[in-house]
């Protein structure tokens, strides 16, 4: 499903960027021309925030419910509407991913220097604004679906924390109404990118899990011997970016 949702948000958000370049069209001359482009740097933050904070919703809502049914044990398609708790931490996840501007700004920043080359190139080999525009709009989107590829590789990133924190706030509904201890553990993806600091944890989480309060005694334990002292996990899981473990309970 997360992975259904990252190629969404890509695709949608590669659309909207298209439909911004085709304003370039309508440029007057050279210097209008940059004016667009510039403006399109200022609007790309909130293309991102708009489209993420749709997907961040979705995500959330569907893995809360999807926990919900299965403990239930309900049959067909049950709708479970979000309870107060749940409606509060999806309010504060979406409301806190999308303040969080240093990434953006830095994504912004380093394709509006890749896209000032392309004009400089472009002003170059001709200055006919019309032979220009039929130069550098192909090789604008170029640019900008290599930076969205990377965009939506994070964003998968805050994807997969706010279904973990839905899958969690499920449990803790679910412990509360049973009067169960859940025991947790991380879900760790291998592969080249899996990075020393969860290839520890994945070696130190029992195969019986941990209750939830020492799984992030762990996290901060091991975050802080690879990532320094002032290094804080996000919510209950999230370590760093570009992360990809799951938050699960251990039966």
């Amino acid at each position: 499903r997360i992975d259904r949702y990252t190629s969404a948000l890509k695709t949608a958000i590669r659309k909207t960027v298209k439909e911004q370049l085709r304003r370039l069209r309508r440029a007057r001359d050279w210097e209008d021309l940059r004016h667009r482009k510039n403006m399109l740097m200022v609007n790309m933050p909130r293309i991102l925030k708009n489209e993420l904070g749709r997907y961040i919703i979705r995500a959330f809502k569907y893995t809360y419910q999807q926990e919900k049914r299965q403990f239930k044990k309900s049959t067909g398609r049950v709708e479970i509407d979000l309870n107060y708790d749940a409606s509060n931490l999806l309010r504060q996840l979406h409301d806190g991913i999308l303040r969080s501007d240093s990434f953006y700004q830095q994504f912004t920043g380093e394709l509006g220097e890749e896209l000032d080359k392309v004009l400089a190139e472009a002003y170059i080999e001709d200055t006919n604004l019309e032979m220009m525009l039929n130069r550098i709009i192909p090789a604008m989107e170029r640019k900008m679906n290599l930076s969205i590829g990377r965009a939506t590789r994070i964003a998968r990133t805050e994807l997969i924390h706010v279904s973990n924190e839905a899958r969690l706030r499920s449990y803790q509904e679910r412990m509360e109404e049973t009067g169960e201890e859940y025991k947790f553990t991380l879900v760790v993806a291998q592969g080249k990118r899996t990075c020393d600091a969860h290839k520890e944890l994945k070696r130190k989480i029992p195969k019986g899990g941990l209750p939830l309060s020492e799984l992030k005694e762990l996290q901060m334990k091991i975050g802080h011997k690879h990532y320094g002292p002032k290094w804080n996990l996000q919510g209950n899981s999230l370590m760093h970016p570009n992360q990809r473990t799951v938050l699960a309970r251990q039966v």
